[in-house]
């Protein structure tokens, strides 16, 4: 017997007015650059331009290589807001060069893979920051406020598989007849839900962090995990002797049950990857989290960066 799984996320309208929201890292914060890096109105996400470097260090490869860091800055802003690129929509590109201009759109086209490209312009300039031979800003689509979207699934059962009816059959009497009907039980479902942390409304425990107040509960899952990272961070001997250093980009989920499983890893080196990898998976049982009193997984998404003295 098939049957198939619908899921719908139904949402309310939401008016956004001359409302801005200003999108920034704490990392970002604390470098003092004088932007944001995004902003949020009237339901369009705004990105500032991005260069193709890695802790403020242009990677080396030419404008091939650039294009795509760029575009990989600009998926990194969108990754921590819960979108993707498929949301983007428009794209402006700032060569030093037009000359470039060929080399830029083949790497521009290959990352974005689809077949519907987002509009885009492109010109050429000078002085652009740290040399850098592009600069990408683009136009994304906002999905709305995620913390009013409870989801529902709803089963939808196929046109060939056989239906049992119940018929209810009309006729006038002159007697009054009661008619008794079963309690429905309604319940949400969470069983297959990935409830990201920033909505979820019980975020998961990090060990230690049961007796702070629940307002409190999300800073010090986070400063756990930065703790942690610090304490277990060691520099790969072979990254180090060859002077690589970078970005890496961790998501992983925090499973029903509390456990870490699930761990995704985008840098610049396999070897940075691999002890991003290590620490995460040192990370100790935690209390899940909770949606509606009930367990869900929650994807976690983190940068650990590596940088030589």
């Amino acid at each position: 017997m098939k049957k198939l799984l619908l899921l719908l996320l139904i949402a309310p309208l939401v008016s956004f007015g001359q409302n801005i929201e200003y999108i920034n890292s704490k990392e970002h914060k604390s470098s003092g650059m004088p932007f944001s890096q995004a902003t949020v109105v009237n339901g369009i996400i705004y990105l500032s331009g991005q260069i193709g470097d890695v802790n403020n260090v242009v990677v080396d490869g030419g404008i091939g290589s650039e294009t795509k860091q760029a575009l990989n800055n600009l998926k990194s802003v969108l990754e921590s807001m819960n979108h993707s690129i498929n949301d983007i929509f428009k794209c402006t590109c700032m060569l030093s060069d037009i000359k470039d201009w060929p080399e830029m759109s083949k790497a521009y086209v290959q990352f974005f893979n689809r077949k519907n490209l987002p509009a885009r312009s492109a010109f050429a300039g000078s002085g652009l920051a740290l040399d850098a031979k592009i600069e990408i800003e683009c136009l994304a689509v906002y999905q709305g406020n995620k913390n009013t979207t409870p989801l529902q699934i709803i089963e939808i059962v196929e046109d060939e598989e056989d239906v049992e009816e119940t018929v209810i059959e009309s006729t006038e009497t002159d007697q009054e007849e009661i008619v008794e009907v079963e309690d429905i039980d309604v319940e949400d479902d969470f069983e297959d839900v990935d409830v990201p942390f920033a909505v979820i409304e019980d975020v998961p425990l990090f060990p230690g962090c049961e007796s702070v107040a629940k307002s409190e509960r999300r800073k010090c899952f986070q400063e756990q995990i930065n703790k942690h990272i610090s304490k277990n961070f060691r520099y790969p001997e072979i990254a180090h002797e060859m002077g690589i250093q970078g970005r890496v980009y961790v998501n992983f989920i925090i499973s029903k049950d509390g456990s870490i499983t699930n761990i995704r890893l985008r840098g610049p080196d396999k070897n940075l990857e691999k002890e991003a990898k290590r620490i995460i998976s040192k990370l100790p049982k935690m209390i899940p989290g909770k949606q509606k009193g009930r367990p869900v997984r929650v994807p976690f998404s983190i940068p650990i960066i590596f940088r030589l003295q």
